[in-house]
């Protein structure tokens, strides 16, 4: 089984004229008031180098985070663009279970600078 259901929606990053290895955290927004979810894309395959690679999210995820005019918000944070955090090794699938935060209004409300 592929993990694809029907209604589900792929978000991939397609690298174009380079072979690099995206390190990014998506950030989905729920509806107002509702928080946001964080999916880390760390774990891009070595042997995957040059070809699209992403996260997909089933018809329940998408429901959640549908606005009321339609629009799907999402914010992508690069990590280690030309930084020290190049050099670090991208973690393994196996080490995968800890890529997925879902944070509540009130986690969201404590880490607004003031």
């Amino acid at each position: 089984t592929t993990g694809f259901t029907s209604g589900s929606k792929y978000f991939c990053f397609l690298p174009v004229r380079h072979e690099e290895r995206l390190r990014c955290n998506l950030y989905f927004a729920r509806k107002p008031g509702e928080g946001f979810k964080e999916r880390r894309l760390h774990n891009w395959p070595p042997e995957l180098s040059g070809q699209p690679f992403g996260v997909t999210l089933k018809p329940d995820e998408l429901e959640r985070f549908t606005q009321a005019d339609g629009s799907l918000l999402v914010m992508v944070h690069a990590v280690g663009l030309g930084g020290e955090e190049d050099e670090l090794p991208l973690p393994t699938l196996a080490q995968d279970s800890s890529l997925v935060n879902d944070f509540p209004p009130s986690a969201v409300a404590m880490q607004t600078p003031r």
